[in-house]
């Protein structure tokens, strides 16, 4: 699939409060780079908050799930499955420090963010 999209390529900017949040894909790279810049400030302030490429290199095999930010814009949780059995694993980065968090979600069957709101990832119940 990665073929019939043109070398560099970026989403649309999606506004979600004070952040815009896009995609990129660069020419030599097979998977998604997920960004995000403050709507009021020029592009070259943008982040990398998620780069498949970085976390296919340590996968024989990875098929994305979802991709969320939480509310407050700290936290993006995600998901992905490295075995190829549609069991894919939940992930939650902190977007402070950028880093994984060490729990984990593993065995979920669930890969539309549509049937949990991304709150089930980020309030306390």
């Amino acid at each position: 699939m990665r073929d019939r999209i043109p070398g560099v390529d970026s989403s649309v900017p999606q506004p979600i409060s004070t952040y815009l949040y896009y995609v990129k894909y660069t020419e030599n790279d097979e998977y998604p780079i997920y960004y995000r810049r403050r709507a009021n400030e020029p592009e070259e302030t943008e982040e990398v908050i998620l780069n498949i490429n970085y976390l296919a290199q340590k996968e024989s095999y990875l098929r994305m799930g979802f991709v969320r930010v939480s509310p407050n814009h700290r936290y993006l949780a995600y998901s992905m499955d490295t075995t190829g059995s549609e069991s894919f694993t939940i992930r939650i980065k902190d977007l402070t420090f950028y880093i994984d968090l060490p729990d984990e979600i593993p065995n979920a069957t669930i890969l539309s963010p549509g049937l949990l709101t991304v709150q089930h990832f980020f309030t306390p119940h």
